[in-house]
């Protein structure tokens, strides 16, 4: 399920969030995205976000934050990538 970000997933987001950017930009020292990470989550609960749930594990896998229609960035926890990508291509294919 795809649904507009609510404050309670502010959390989970971010978490995800932190640990996409280590991973991603590994080159970059952990502490740098570590010092960001209260600026971001700040930044978060003002931005347009929508996350994505898996609904049998209740969960957020990811998520994208937009301006106006410009996307802004797309985090997916490590786990979840190939089937969030999946559910993507098939929602832009309808």
């Amino acid at each position: 399920m795809i649904r507009r970000m609510q404050k309670t997933d502010i959390d989970a987001i971010s978490g995800i969030w932190l640990d996409a950017n280590r991973e991603a930009h590994d080159f970059i020292p952990a502490e740098y995205w570590e010092s960001n990470f209260l600026t971001v989550k700040k930044m978060l609960l003002q931005a347009e976000v929508y996350v994505y749930i898996d609904e049998c594990k209740n969960e957020i896998e990811g998520f994208v934050g937009l301006e106006e229609t410009y996307i802004a960035g797309i985090f997916v926890r490590k786990e979840a990538a190939k089937h969030f990508w999946i559910l993507l291509r098939r929602r832009s294919r309808s």
